[in-house]
Formats: C-alpha cells, sequence, structure tokens
C-alpha cells in the first residue's frame, strides 16, 4: 500500500509546486501497464479529481510556540500542526500506574450491566459489584497510549486558560484531586498545571470510536447527556477516578476494536467552580450567568461514590491522551490476561487525517501535503537508504480506504496463517540470508534508531508488524503510473514477458538507488527532465522465498509452488535486494476476493437461486484447502408487496427510489460491485450509477450480450467468452425477450442497454401474453409454484417470437421464468438464461477471473 509518494529532485534547486491529483476509482476500462513501472493504467475519460490539501499551517507565533510542551513531537514546528503520535511503551508504566491509583473499587447505576439482564439500578447492579458475576473489572490493562498535538486545538485552550487565570479562583477542591501527585512527578510527560486557573489532568470515558474523534476534532458539547443523562445540566463531564469514566467506556463489538476501551486524559481549566452535592440540573445556567466557570459535583458526601466535574465550554478542555486498554476479568491473574493479549495497533495509522474513522463504513480517498520537516525526514530516509544528495520537492500522503481495506484483509490472512504454522514470526531477511549481525531492512534500521532515542515522527516503525515481515519499501516509477496507483493500486501484467527480472510480481526496494533506477526523469516546472517519483509503501512480504541469483525468472513461480507469500532476490548474496510480491495472492485467496452487494427479494425464490448459483460457481473457481471457498456478500432483501405495487401503478420514479434506499445501504458498507437480483429491477441501474458513481454494477444486459447462450455453451467456454470481451450475437441479430409485463411493455432498462451492444429485442405483441406472463410470475412462481400448463404457454410463446424473427434466440429476462422453462423444452430456440449468465458473471468478477469492464457494451464507461 503507498503510504507517501515523493517527488525527487537530481539537482538541488528551488522550484514552485502544485497540488497533485488524486482521482476516485470510478468504472473505467484499463489498459495493460508496462512491466517496468507495474502500476495502474490512465483511465479512457478523465476521472473525478481530490486536490491534495496542504498540512502545512499558518505561522505560529513566537509567545504561542513557547506554550507548547516541550516532549511534544511537534514542539519545534513553526507553523500550525494537527496530529496524532504513539507515546513509547517505556512511558506506559507512568500511565499504568496513574489508573492504578485513581481506581476505586465502587459502581453507580452508570455502569450497564454486563450479562444485559439488570435494569439500571441506584449503586450499580449486583452483576457489577466487586463481589459480583463477572463483577467490576480488577484493574485496566494498557495496549495503546496516544498523544494528541493539534496546536489549534491547544491555543484555544491556552486563551481561555488565561482568561481563567484573571479570575482569580478562591477555592481548590478538598481533597486535591486524585491525579495530581503523579502528574506532578513526571513533568516529561505532563507540563506543569496551572494552579491560579484550577487546572487538573481528568479522566473522561466514551465509544472508543467517539474518543479518537474527540482527540481529532474537539469536544463537542451539543451532544453531552446523550450518553449518560445531565445531572448537573448539559456539559463535558470528566472524573479524578479511572473506574468512574470506565463506566462510559464502550468497545466495538464485532468490530475491529472488540474488547478495547477508550479513556481521555485530559487537561481541564475549572476556573471559579460551582461547588455541590445535591443533583442540580440548573448548574450549566448558572456557569453560562458568568457566576461561576464549571461545576464539581461531590457524591462521596451522600452517596459514597465520586466526584464529577463538569466544564461547559470545549475550550476548557484539551484532550492530550488517548489510552486504549483492555478490562481484566476479576476471575483471571493479570499474568495470564496479559499473555493472551497481542500488541495492539490503531485500526488506521494515528498519524492520518482519517485515523478516527471506521474504513469499513465511512469511505474516504484522500491525499495531504506532508509537512517541511516531514519532507526533511524523507531526505534523512534517503541518505540512510543508500542516496545522498536527494531534495524532496514534494510529498504526499495517501488516505484511500478501499485500498487499505483490502491491505489489511491481506494481513489478517497472514497473521492467521502464522498463527496456525505455530512459528513466533515468518522468517526476517536477516535470517534467509544467515547473517543475524547485520542485514535488517535499512528503512526499518534508520526509523528503529529514532524511535529508541524518543524521537517520535509521523513515518514510523511502531505501525508495523514485524512478526509477519511488515515493512516500509520503496518503489521507483513514472508520474503518470503512480498517478495511477493511487488512484486504482497496483496492477500486475499477467501476461508480460519482459521486464521481470525475478518473475512476475510487485518489485519494491530497501535501496532507494535502485527504485529510483526505475523511475524516467520527468519534466519540472523549469522545463528540463530533472525530477523523479518514488512511492515508500507498507509492504507486507510473509513467507519470502530466497534466491541470490543475479537473474531468476522463476522465481515468483517456485514461491508460489512452495506457498510462500514474496520473494526475496539478494543478488551474489550482495545486493542491492529486491522484494518482489507475488501477483497471485491478490487473485486466488479468498480475503482477496471482491464482496458482491446483491439487491434481491424480488421474490425470495430468485434471491436463493442467485445466492446459491454464485457459491456454486465460486466453489468450482476457488476450490480452497480445505473446503471450497463461499462468495463474500452482502444481501439487502427489500419488500416484494411495495415493489410490485409501485411496479403496477407505474411509479417509475418511485420504483426507483424505492430500490435506490437498498443500495444506499450497499454503498454504506463499501461493497466492490452490486448485482441486481432481477431484470425487471434494474429501472433503477441508471439513477443507481449517478447516485453512487463508486459502486460499479454488473447489469444483467451485458452479462447476456457478452456471452454464449445455455444451449451449447459450458461454463468454462462462457468464462473464456467473457474474458475475451467477444459477443455471441453479432450486430444486427434479434432477439425474443420474455419477462414480467412491465419489462416486455417499455422494457428500455434492458432494451437500450442490449442495443449499445447492436442487439434489437423482440416481444410479445398481445397485451393479454404480457398479462398472463407477468400473472404466472406473481401467483405461481414467485411461490415455487411450477405447473406444466404454465411451462407449455412460455414455450409457445418463445416458439412464436423465433418464429417472427427473433433468429438469434430468446431471452429469458426473469429468474423465475428460469426455473420453469427449459432448453429441453424448445430444443429448437436457443435460450438465453439471463440470471445463469450474471451469477457466471459475477462470480468470475469476484473470484478475480474477469473484470467488470469485460462485460462493457463498446468502448462505453457507462
Amino acid at each position: 500500500m503507498p503510504a507517501n509518494m515523493s517527488w525527487w529532485r537530481r539537482r538541488q534547486r528551488r522550484t514552485a509546486t502544485g497540488t497533485a491529483p488524486l482521482t476516485s476509482s470510478k468504472e473505467t476500462r484499463v489498459t495493460k501497464p508496462d512491466p517496468a513501472t507495474v502500476g495502474a493504467s490512465s483511465p479512457s475519460k478523465a476521472p473525478k479529481t481530490i486536490s491534495a490539501q496542504n498540512e502545512e499551517g499558518e505561522a505560529m507565533s513566537e509567545a504561542f510556540r513557547k506554550t507548547i510542551p516541550t516532549y511534544w513531537g511537534h514542539s519545534s514546528e513553526s507553523t500550525d500542526f494537527n496530529a496524532m503520535l504513539y507515546v513509547t511503551e517505556e512511558k506506559h508504566k507512568i500511565f499504568e500506574q496513574l489508573l492504578g491509583e485513581t481506581y476505586k473499587a465502587r459502581t453507580t447505576q452508570d455502569r450497564p450491566c454486563p450479562n444485559g439482564t439488570c435494569v439500571k439500578t441506584p449503586g450499580g447492579c449486583a452483576c457489577v459489584q466487586p463481589e459480583g458475576d463477572p463483577g467490576l473489572p480488577a484493574s485496566y490493562v494498557i495496549r495503546r497510549v496516544i498523544r494528541v498535538e493539534d496546536s489549534r486545538m491547544w491555543r484555544r485552550y491556552t486563551a481561555k486558560r488565561d482568561k481563567l487565570r484573571e479570575r482569580h479562583a478562591e477555592a481548590i477542591p478538598e481533597p486535591p484531586v486524585e491525579t495530581a501527585g503523579l502528574v506532578g512527578e513526571h513533568p516529561g510527560v505532563f507540563t506543569p498545571v496551572d494552579a491560579q486557573a484550577n487546572e487538573f489532568y481528568l479522566w473522561h470515558g466514551t465509544h472508543i470510536r467517539a474518543a479518537l474523534s474527540i482527540a481529532h476534532e474537539d469536544f463537542r458539547i451539543d451532544l453531552a447527556g446523550s450518553n449518560a443523562g445531565t445531572m448537573y445540566g448539559k456539559g463535558c463531564y470528566l472524573a479524578e477516578n479511572c473506574t468512574k469514566a470506565d463506566e462510559y467506556a464502550r468497545d466495538e463489538p464485532h468490530g475491529y476494536y472488540e474488547g478495547v476501551f477508550a479513556l481521555l486524559l485530559c487537561r481541564v481549566c475549572m476556573g471559579k467552580y460551582l461547588y455541590t452535592t445535591e443533583r442540580y440540573e440548573e448548574a450549566g445556567r448558572k456557569v453560562q450567568s458568568g457566576e461561576f466557570d464549571s461545576t464539581v459535583g461531590d457524591r462521596t458526601k451522600k452517596a459514597n461514590t465520586f466526584r464529577e466535574f463538569v466544564v461547559y465550554n470545549p475550550d476548557q478542555v484539551y484532550p492530550e491522551y488517548v489510552i486504549l486498554y483492555s478490562r481484566q476479568p476479576r476471575a483471571e491473574a493479570l499474568e495470564s490476561f496479559c499473555f493472551r493479549l497481542s500488541k495492539l495497533h490503531a485500526e488506521l495509522p494515528v498519524y492520518w487525517q482519517h485515523c478516527h474513522v471506521n474504513p469499513t463504513i465511512d469511505r474516504f480517498e484522500a491525499q495531504y501535503l506532508v509537512r517541511a520537516t516531514s519532507r526533511r525526514l524523507l531526505e534523512d530516509l534517503a541518505n540512510a537508504c543508500h542516496c545522498a544528495g536527494k531534495k524532496v520537492l514534494a510529498a504526499r500522503r495517501i488516505e484511500v480506504s478501499n485500498m487499505w481495506n483490502r491491505y489489511v484483509r491481506f494481513k489478517l490472512r497472514l497473521k492467521e496463517e502464522l498463527a496456525a504454522s505455530g512459528l513466533p514470526a515468518f522468517a526476517s531477511a536477516q535470517l534467509l540470508e544467515g547473517k543475524m549481525d547485520r542485514g535488517e531492512i535499512l528503512t526499518y534500521t534508520y526509523l528503529k534508531n529514532l524511535y529508541g532515542q524518543g524521537v517520535q515522527t509521523t513515518i514510523s516503525v511502531d505501525g508495523l508488524e514485524d512478526v509477519i515481515q511488515e515493512h516500509l519499501l520503496w518503489h521507483g516509477t513514472s508520474r503518470e503510473s503512480a498517478e495511477a496507483i493511487v488512484r486504482a493500486d497496483f496492477r500486475i501484467p499477467q501476461d508480460a514477458k519482459h521486464g521481470f527480472r525475478f518473475g512476475s510480481g510487485l518489485y519494491f526496494a530497501e535501496d532507494l538507488s535502485k527504485s529510483l533506477s526505475y523511475a524516467p526523469l520527468e519534466l519540472g516546472s523549469d522545463g528540463r527532465r530533472s525530477s523523479q517519483f518514488v512511492l515508500l509503501c507498507r509492504v507486507l512480504c510473509g513467507q519470502m522465498h530466497y534466491t541470490e541469483q543475479m537473474t531468476d525468472s522463476n522465481a515468483t513461480a517456485q514461491a508460489k509452488q512452495v506457498g510462500k507469500h514474496a520473494v526475496l532476490a539478494n543478488p551474489s548474496s550482495k545486493g542491492p535486494r529486491e522484494f518482489i510480491v507475488l501477483s497471485e495472492m491478490q487473485a486466488t485467496e479468498p480475503t482477496f476476493m471482491k464482496t458482491i452487494g446483491m439487491i434481491t427479494g424480488i421474490s425470495y425464490v430468485s434471491g436463493i437461486d442467485y445466492y446459491r448459483g454464485i457459491n456454486e460457481r465460486v466453489a468450482r473457481l476457488l476450490p480452497g484447502k480445505i473446503m471450497p471457498h463461499n462468495s463474500e456478500m452482502v444481501i439487502v432483501s427489500v419488500d416484494c408487496d411495495e415493489y410490485v405495487r409501485l411496479l403496477k401503478e407505474e411509479d417509475t420514479e418511485g420504483v426507483q427510489e424505492y430500490l435506490l434506499r437498498a443500495a444506499w445501504k450497499l454503498d454504506r458498507v463499501m461493497v466492490d460491485f452490486i448485482i441486481i437480483a432481477s431484470n425487471t429491477a434494474h429501472i433503477c441501474y441508471s439513477p443507481m450509477r449517478a447516485r453512487f458513481p463508486d459502486r460499479p454494477v454488473l447489469h444483467i444486459a451485458d452479462c447476456v450480450a457478452k456471452v454464449k447462450p445455455s444451449m451449447d455453451a459450458d461454463s468454462e467456454a462462457r468464462a473464456c467468452a467473457a474474458k475475451k470481451n467477444t459477443s455471441a450475437l453479432p450486430p444486427g441479430k434479434r432477439v425474443g425477450l420474455l419477462g414480467t409485463e412491465p419489462t416486455m411493455r417499455d422494457g428500455s432498462w434492458l432494451k437500450e442497454r442490449l442495443a449499445l451492444h447492436g442487439v434489437q429485442v423482440l416481444v410479445p405483441q398481445k397485451d393479454e401474453d404480457r398479462q398472463r406472463c407477468y400473472q404466472i410470475i406473481c401467483d405461481e412462481l414467485s411461490f415455487e409454484i411450477f405447473k406444466e400448463e404454465s411451462r407449455s404457454f412460455f414455450a409457445d410463446l418463445a416458439r412464436q417470437l423465433y418464429s417472427e424473427g427473433a433468429d438469434g434466440g430468446v431471452i429469458l429476462g426473469c429468474t423465475e421464468i428460469e426455473l420453469l422453462l427449459r432448453q429441453s423444452d424448445v430444443p429448437e430456440v436457443p435460450l438465453y438464461r439471463s440470471a445463469e449468465l450474471h451469477m457466471e458473471a459475477a462470480a468470475l468478477v469476484q473470484a478475480g477471473q474477469a473484470n467488470l469492464e469485460d462485460y462493457l457494451p463498446g468502448e462505453s464507461t457507462a
């Protein structure tokens, strides 16, 4: 996955640089890339562009810069910044101690029942009591600590703190806030608080996604109280005890963060506070009047629980740390619980601007021109990778959710394979070479040394998983290919015969000079060819096949035969080393199977047939190691009654909007392409493509036109026809169409699509014939009632159309008709079983053995 794209210049010369476009992955016709560049090619039409945003902020004043904590990774910056960084693991013990010192074995009614059986109970239900089942968590085990470094948020906070200091708060909480002692002992982690402003470090618990969002975008007071009520008015509630804040923390069941919770450790300036021991919902209004700045609700006096601290202005809170942790059950010893926990990595790199987003639900495509400090870091990294004297003119960070999701799915597969092998890690380059004293990946060595020195940067090895041989590696290419890779991910020509020294695959290197040897000189703004493009990518190497041959064109094939994931080529044991990722791993493994989104319910019978038919075909295409692979599919079933009602009322817009609701659900879960399990329901094809341009739809008419009819072609022949982009119907041929009454009466969504392939359509001319077809479909076939007289009726209609000029055959344009009428019923008439051909094409595309573009009419990208 490309992490950064850098633009190098051979001569150090300053030039003005602009933003470069990142285009969305529209449905386009793709040509094969040059094997030397191994990138995606440019589309035939100009796709939508997303301009790169500049992360370099406005200049900060010298006075403000002095307020920035010196231990922040961005403390030396001169312009505004917004980033999150991992805190080094050796400092985790400070936060573990803080959790321990602020732990209080008490509960309130706000702690939900872990068994889901008890109602809200004052003091908490029996299940959450220290002696309950499963009881109050025995402790909180830190998985990760993230520091929030946002200069704009910090500026608002310090400005508000200065104003509150001027009010000279008259009282300080007694006893002292429980975080105060330890915080004061570690000025390298916590900047000393301002006592005159009643500034403290306090905890805030919420859903883990909400915590990451707050860290990135600040608190939203207008949303306060939506989770647990407003005892002291609508504000931001914080606690000195982690157990109180933990009552509101939520993990993500069945999601990436299942079993992982989050607390925000915030700097809070309370100023002059309103003190109360009672429930006081009007406290917020008292603060708004200007009499007070905050509220301290002391429930230790009457309820023997906790003190709560409430502010009503988000500028009074700075969420400095996000603590990701797991709850230790009381029934399990701490040592055994910790042993079960693996090292946690955030779902997205924490330095991404989208790090708080769920990439499987919320789609994003963006790129960012990185800061000057990041460019200098890239130059230093280049020097460490045997490429001295290079100047980075511009560098962009790529954040694309679809690309990242594919990468993560393959990473999960590697981790599963590693667990099944019983090995602690896949063999490293050092181990394969037998040189444990040297031979680390160059990028890893340099960045690890920075990390070991406590230097925190936005380019780090901390998020890489070395047990599966995940590395940062370079890929040099042309500007055009680099943009295409960013737009549509890497592509590997399957039939390339030249340009691959160690076989077909994606070529990466740790030695930047090696990668730049593949990058042609590009025209710069001065009109001279003096610039080059290179990608710095995260690469999953997994199990590597090792070769020291100077040239070994069979290396990738041999690696595949023995179940390896990549090739490590080290010519004559002298280098430069190249890492070649195998092309096959993206085409044949289930974790790289495309996800189909299917709209069905029209009727449920057709949905069952589609689900079974696609799975049977995928199982044949991808046999699997233990069991045949299933189709990865998301199904949205609509209400057939509502759908048919709108059809009979001839409410075309109503039908389209109803089906577009189903498509919206599929768009939200980011399926790779959509199929509509009905001919008639393709009435919504055009508005669906317009409404959801990033969700390609495999049109049923395209599948009929591009492959052989069922009477004289088996699955293999049809697959070959699809991949060769050939049609069984030469232009000028006419075919008959049997389907629902709306499809035969109008059917422009099928007829016009077939016309793009040069196919003319004939339908039964008598209205009573079309109405009887619809009546049989709705009253019989949709309920799996198959009558011989109905079979004979459809057979006679097929013969009639054939005799009237449908010399190309007859399309069965309704799934239910296909279940009734067999080829043997009309052996003289070629039948095109549209749903069968649709399923066949969907399975081929899903398994990576055909492309959506293969089915498009002519040169269209519709």
